[in-house]
């Protein structure tokens, strides 16, 4: 059997085998190849679709997750700002809690009020526990006849040690505790109310002042580099040893010229209030004589 006859023969059998090709018509088969081809479409159209709607809710579902996680970050800081907030209110309801009941009348209080109107309810009041302030750290100018209240004494040595630390200085004392004569006696040799409060009307009689390094002038503060910088210093730390500096807007508001180098012993929380509010213990006292109108 020659080439031509076996492939003869194999074609012969396929259709035999085949059988459907040999009934059907050319309109037949191309019905049925443009319905696999239709069905095709559909069946990929289906996938697609489907495979589309995963792929959607995939993104949906990421969406929903990263807008929970958002949610989250949103909810835990609007949760501590409402912290930092009820915080801030709590602070200044127990600050005005203070203010109010604040005792700036009774001689002997930590924060008794007094100017060149307001004098002590005793002519000749003096503290009870006056200690001398010379220490390690602190210079007594007048070789320990320098005095204070002792509760002022404590937080001036932890002020001193700081003050040391960072500027490598002791503080030096030249004014303290001064009784009605001493102070009288300041007045009659023609001191200045601009600087110098009358007897029985000055915060150093309270045993909580002091006067350091130089009571001087403002200007003189201002041009020596040294003492700019401690009142640099002190302006900005002292609040926290409970001091502040009690004439530091001039007559019209704290009834007494600028007095860098005067310092007065108010208590933690008067402390704290007239540093963050930025005011003087003259503007407290008539804040508070305001709000008990």
């Amino acid at each position: 059997m020659n080439k031509k006859e076996v492939q003869k023969e194999v074609k012969k059998d396929y259709k035999e085998n085949n059988w459907y090709f040999k009934n059907i018509s050319k309109k037949q088969l191309i019905f049925f190849i443009i319905l696999y081809i239709i069905i095709f479409i559909i069946w990929f159209g289906a996938w697609f679709i489907i495979k589309s709607n995963m792929e959607y809710k995939k993104i949906e579902q990421e969406k929903i997750r990263k807008e929970q996680i958002s949610k989250k970050k949103i909810d835990k800081i609007n949760e501590e700002k409402k912290k930092i907030e009820d915080e801030k209110i709590k602070k200044e309801e127990e600050y005005l809690n203070y203010i109010k009941n604040v005792d700036l009348k009774t001689d002997s209080s930590l924060t008794k009020y007094v100017n060149n109107k307001i004098h002590y309810n005793k002519l000749w009041f003096v503290p009870t526990d006056l200690v001398p302030v010379e220490w390690k750290y602190i210079i007594d100018w007048k070789w320990w006849s320098i005095k204070v209240q002792k509760i002022l004494k404590e937080s001036l040595d932890n002020l001193a040690v700081d003050f040391f630390e960072a500027t490598d200085n002791n503080i030096v004392v030249v004014s303290w505790y001064r009784g009605y004569k001493y102070q009288k006696w300041i007045k009659d040799r023609g001191c200045s109310d601009i600087f110098c409060a009358k007897a029985w009307y000055s915060e150093h009689q309270s045993g909580l002042a002091i006067d350091i390094y130089s009571a001087s002038s403002k200007r003189n503060w201002v041009n020596d580099n040294n003492l700019r910088e401690y009142y640099i210093w002190f302006d900005k730390n002292a609040y926290k040893y409970w001091f502040t500096n009690t004439y530091k807007k001039w007559i019209e508001i704290d009834w007494y010229g600028e007095e860098p180098w005067h310092w007065r012993y108010v208590w933690t929380k008067l402390a704290n209030y007239l540093q963050e509010n930025k005011i003087t213990f003259a503007e407290f006292y008539n804040k508070k004589i305001e709000k008990n109108k």
